[in-house]
């Protein structure tokens, strides 16, 4: 009789032991998780935010000098709003030779995006078309 008490008790114990050892380890994981989510979501959505922002500019200008102010205005307005603690650089080269072209003929607008912080330093280089 001793002996199954002490199977269970042992039972009770080892699977106690697990939970508390499993719940350890998820509780740590999604810790870590969400510290490299944050970073990521910084420098990854604030790159794709204003690419976003570069492509509904070319697409909504009617012709290359439109499109030339308004990249303009872009950059303005982005070098004039500081994002905590991030460096922006945007830069672009306007081909209107290119203006009407449709892809795999040279692209009209190229752009350089270039996102330094405290832990981080992002940069892509797009090839843009209007469509």
């Amino acid at each position: 009789m001793k002996k199954a008490q002490m199977f269970i008790l042992t039972m009770v114990f080892l699977v106690g032991l697990v939970f508390v050892i499993q719940q350890g380890l998820v509780n740590w994981f999604s810790y870590s998780m969400e510290f490299f989510t944050d970073v990521q979501k910084n420098d990854y959505y604030l790159l794709n935010n204003v690419k976003a922002m570069t492509e509904k500019t070319i697409e909504n200008s009617q012709s290359c000098d439109e499109a030339r102010e308004s990249l303009n205005e872009l950059r303005s307005f982005l070098q004039s709003h500081v994002f905590s603690g991030y460096f922006l650089e945007f830069r672009y080269r306007l081909n209107c030779a290119y203006w009407n072209n449709v892809p795999p003929n040279p692209n009209p607008l190229n752009v350089t995006i270039h996102i330094t912080g405290e832990n981080i330093d992002t940069s892509g280089n797009f090839f843009l078309y209007r469509f």
